[in-house]
Parts: C-alpha cells; sequence; structure tokens
C-alpha cells in the first residue's frame, strides 16, 4: 500500500490518501483514471478546427512587387 501511495502524484494521493487498504486505493484510482479517459474521448469526438495560412500584409506586399517587376 505503502509502495502505491509513493508512486502516486500529490493531487492523486490526495484523493486517496483516506483509503485504508490498497484494493481501496485501486477502486478510487480507477474511477479517478476512467473519468479523465472520459474526458480525452469527449476530446477526441470533437471535429477539429481547419486553419487556412494567410501571408501577412509585409510579405503579400512584397511578393505582389517583385511579380510586377517580373513582368515588366
Amino acid at each position: 500500500m505503502n509502495i502505491m501511495q509513493c508512486s502516486l502524484h500529490p493531487t492523486k494521493f490526495s484523493r486517496v490518501s483516506s483509503c485504508s487498504s490498497a484494493k481501496e486505493i485501486w477502486k478510487r484510482l480507477m474511477v479517478i483514471y476512467e473519468g479523465l479517459k472520459r474526458g480525452e474521448e469527449d476530446v477526441k469526438k470533437k471535429k477539429p478546427l481547419a486553419l487556412k495560412a494567410s501571408p501577412s500584409t509585409k510579405e503579400a506586399t512584397e511578393e505582389s512587387k517583385s511579380s510586377t517587376s517580373e513582368d515588366d
């Protein structure tokens, strides 16, 4: 039981510190991590945003100048 408690992050330890047996710690950790897993699945279900890069104003001006000078 001590090994399980020592290996936990302090935030997780605070959630299981009141447990009196290794089995009780394990059950509580299962609940904690199952909740995190469900949250990750919810994030995966969301559609990603489609981003489109556009040149900055300075770059666009420089490109238009170079293309007009090539036309001459």
